[in-house]
């Protein structure tokens, strides 16, 4: 495997762990708000022009 360890990772700034697949400086995007799911429809229908 190319990734291995934990998933999670502690963010000391925020004091908080975020979920990460791959490397720790690609923490996962949050596809259960809303904001970001709207986000990411508005750069995709970008792209698609």
């Amino acid at each position: 495997f190319l990734f291995w360890g934990s998933t999670w990772q502690f963010d000391e700034a925020t004091k908080q762990y975020y979920l990460h697949l791959f490397a720790k400086g690609q923490p996962d995007l949050n596809w259960g708000n809303p904001a970001v799911r709207g986000a990411s429809l508005e750069i995709n229908a970008f792209l698609v022009e």
